[in-house]
């Protein structure tokens, strides 16, 4: 009986979250309203098994829930390892369920209310930066595109990972354009959060380096040749530094800082042990049915500089016609032609979007989130799932352009 009152609790409130927000943003009431409703849909189909989502890891998470219900107190509590991507989700919603009963939707229903946060999160961001027009598209491109309303459904850790990565990024962003002086601590934290659920997010923090590393230098510079400075402008190189000497200080004391895929960066075997790791990614075979194009799974990533590009653009583009084999691929078009879209209108707004001060960290952690993730995978399947994760950023970008779209239709 709990069990289905803290279900019936999770649903509501995931509601109450579009509604109370679109209460003040109605130009983007229907488009979340459909988004609620697609996922709320999901939840019920996948569970009463009128539709499969793709995610067999959904089924692992929560047999492995089910198991740590069933233990003792004592033994469940010496399993508990935050340190572990895998054993950190599934634990969080046995803990859960251990207080209000077992159920195959509990952990399903807190991905729809923490999903339910980031659609909020994520039009919050548009509207703040390009206005409600591009938010009302960047809304129904959120609601309508399956592969993140999956995340949303079923038992995976992927939801709550991108919900505080969204999070972060929109205390990262207001930082960057200097409304808040501590956005990018709290940004950093949420990314930490992230980080933990799943270690690919690390990459936030690889552009965040970069680019603390580049403003810190760049203000500096300015310095030296004894030009003028704002004190806003003082403020943001000195939380650069510090914050650069954070990541630094982490990854040395930390004993190295793993970016994922089996790439450690500052262990002790040092820069040798990261091109170690790189060269591995490129010496497996691919499996699977969507298999990326042998040319792109094994060579060396040195020697022929091109792969690693090559596995970047596959990460964002495929599948590509050549890659259909299967009426099940074909549903994979869906993210390439959509990413292919937000890729051109980044270029046809790049313009706009230089004129905006977050657009170099936003670049710079998509540089440094598409890396992580593209390097260790050879699979289109995986790579649309984890091109999802930062899915946010790229249509926030994107949107920079979507002012400018327009849909014709001629009647005869």
């Amino acid at each position: 009986m709990t069990q289905n009152i803290f279900l019936f609790l999770c649903i509501a409130l995931s509601f109450l979250v579009i509604l109370v927000f679109t209460s003040r943003a109605k130009p983007i009431f229907l488009a979340l309203l459909v988004a609620w409703v697609f996922r709320f849909a999901l939840l019920f189909v996948d569970y009463y098994g009128l539709f499969q989502i793709p995610g067999s890891d959904s089924i692992a998470f929560t047999n492995y829930a089910r198991h740590l219900v069933e233990l003792p107190w004592p033994q469940m509590l010496a399993l508990y390892d935050p340190t572990h991507a895998f054993n950190g989700y599934a634990w969080y919603g046995a803990l859960v369920m251990r207080l209000v009963g077992f159920h195959e939707l509990i952990m399903p229903a807190m991905n729809l209310l923490a999903g339910s946060i980031g659609l909020v999160f994520s039009v919050l961001i548009v509207q703040q930066m390009w206005g409600w027009k591009a938010a009302k598209i960047a809304a129904w491109i959120f609601a309508l595109y399956p592969f993140a309303a999956f995340n949303s459904a079923i038992a995976l850790r992927e939801e709550f990972a991108i919900t505080a990565f969204i999070v972060g990024l929109y205390y990262l962003l207001r930082w960057s354009r200097n409304d808040s002086y501590f956005g990018v601590f709290i940004a950093a934290a949420f990314f930490g959060i992230a980080t933990s659920i799943h270690p690919g997010f690390v990459g936030a923090f690889v552009g965040m380096a970069l680019f603390m590393g580049v403003r810190a230098f760049r203000s500096i510079t300015v310095l030296v040749r004894g030009k003028g400075i704002t004190v806003s402008e003082l403020m943001n190189t000195l939380g650069s530094l510090v914050g650069l000497a954070a990541l630094v200080g982490i990854i040395t004391v930390g004993g190295g800082l793993s970016l994922g895929k089996g790439i450690t960066v500052g262990g002790e075997d040092g820069d040798d042990a990261i091109v170690e790791a790189i060269e591995s990614r490129f010496q497996r075979d691919a499996r699977g049915g969507s298999a990326y194009p042998s040319f792109l799974v094994t060579g060396d990533p040195f020697a022929q500089p091109w792969l690693i590009p090559g596995r970047m653009v596959y990460f964002h583009f495929s599948p590509f016609p050549w890659d259909i084999s299967s009426p099940r691929h074909l549903l994979g078009l869906v993210s390439a032609f959509l990413y292919a879209f937000l890729f051109y209108r980044i270029y046809k707004g790049w313009p706009q979007l230089r004129k905006r001060p977050e657009h170099e960290i936003m670049l710079f952690m998509l540089l440094g989130l598409t890396f992580v993730f593209a390097v260790g995978v050879t699979n289109i399947g995986t790579a649309i799932r984890h091109k999802t994760k930062f899915l946010v950023l790229v249509v926030v970008m994107a949107a920079s352009a979507f002012s400018s779209l327009r849909v014709k239709v001629k009647v005869r």
